[in-house]
C-alpha cells in the first residue's frame, strides 16, 4: 500500500485546529432564523446541493495513519472537488468525482482513480474519513437512511446524532445565506477521531 507521506503529527494538527478555531466568524441570527423549527430547517439544507467550504480537516486513529490538512471542497450537484494541503502550502491530493467515479492528482504521481472517494482517501493517507455521508453531515443533518440518538440544540439544530456506527457532534454553528451551518463537526468511530472545523461557507442556488 502506498501512502502520502504526512510529516505533521496529529498533535500539531490538533493544536492548529485550536488556532484556527480562533478565527470562524459567527454571524448574529436573525429572528426568523431562530423561529425556524427542526423539520423547516432541515428541508431548507437538505435542498442545498451547490456549496463550498474552507477549513481544517484531522485525523487521529490508533490502528492507521493520523495527520491533518487544510481543505477546500466544493459540491455541485453529483460533481464535487476536494483540493488537500498539507504544511506550508504544499499539496496533498486535487480530487475530483462524482458518484462511482473518483480521480486524484498527487504530486509526482500518475492521475490515481477509483471508484469509491472513500476507498481512495484511505488507500493514499490511511485516513478513515466517512466523505460519503460527510456531504450530508457537514451541513448539518442526517445522511440517506437510518439513525439514531438524534439531539437538537436550543436553536432547534442538530448537535449530535450516531449512524453506521458513527458518533457525530455538532457545534459552532454561524449563518450563511441565511441558513445556520455547523462550524465544527467532530466523529468518532472506534478508535478512529476526525475533526472538521470550518473557516467559511458559501452557499450558491
Amino acid at each position: 500500500m502506498q501512502y502520502i507521506h504526512c510529516s505533521v503529527s496529529y498533535l500539531v494538527g490538533t493544536l492548529l485546529l485550536l488556532i484556527l478555531t480562533s478565527c470562524v466568524s459567527h454571524t448574529q441570527r436573525s429572528p426568523e432564523n431562530e423561529s425556524r423549527s427542526w423539520q423547516q430547517h432541515e428541508s431548507n439544507i437538505s435542498a442545498l446541493t451547490q456549496w463550498q467550504i474552507s477549513g481544517k480537516l484531522g485525523v487521529r486513529s490508533e490502528s492507521s495513519t493520523g495527520g491533518s490538512a487544510t481543505l477546500e471542497w466544493e459540491e455541485n450537484d453529483d460533481h464535487y472537488t476536494i483540493y488537500l494541503t498539507g504544511p506550508f502550502g504544499r499539496s496533498m491530493a486535487s480530487i475530483w468525482g462524482m458518484p462511482g467515479s473518483v480521480s486524484m492528482i498527487v504530486p509526482n504521481q500518475a492521475t490515481l482513480t477509483d471508484s469509491s472517494l472513500e476507498n481512495m482517501i484511505y488507500r493514499h493517507t490511511g485516513w478513515v474519513v466517512p466523505f460519503n455521508m460527510l456531504q450530508y453531515w457537514v451541513k448539518g443533518m442526517p445522511a440517506p437512511g437510518e439513525y439514531d440518538d438524534l439531539q437538537l440544540n436550543a436553536y432547534n439544530r442538530l448537535m449530535s446524532l450516531s449512524q453506521r456506527g458513527w458518533d457525530i457532534m455538532f457545534d459552532r454553528y454561524s449563518v450563511a445565506s441565511d441558513h445556520d451551518m455547523p462550524g465544527r463537526l467532530r466523529l468518532h468511530k472506534g478508535n478512529t477521531r476526525v475533526t472538521l472545523l470550518i473557516q467559511s461557507w458559501s452557499l450558491f442556488s
